[in-house]
């Protein structure tokens, strides 16, 4: 019928056992995209990344990370390499 219409969602493919983390844990640098790393000890390092598929807040690594690494995904402007951080929420 004229002026109706459908909200459609179809899947075009699956990566099983992709690596996911926030987009918003994604930065652009000089020298390509990185993310900040959490290390055990709570300190941090840059691992440069390449960053598949977006679809919403999220964002598949293809190469850099693996799966259960931490990474930053606030604040990460008043980051060194070596830093300590605070982890506030697990999520």
């Amino acid at each position: 019928m004229p002026g109706q219409f459908v909200d459609v969602v179809l899947t075009l493919a699956t990566r099983p056992d992709a690596v996911v983390v926030p987009t918003k844990a994604v930065e652009q640098g000089q020298e390509g995209q990185y993310v900040f790393v959490v290390r055990p000890d709570t300190t941090v390092e840059i691992r440069s990344v390449t960053a598949g598929q977006a679809m919403g807040d999220e964002t598949v690594i293809l190469t850099g990370i693996q799966p259960g690494e931490r990474v930053v995904k606030d604040g990460q402007m008043r980051l060194i390499p070596g830093a300590k951080v605070i982890i506030k929420d697990a999520k």
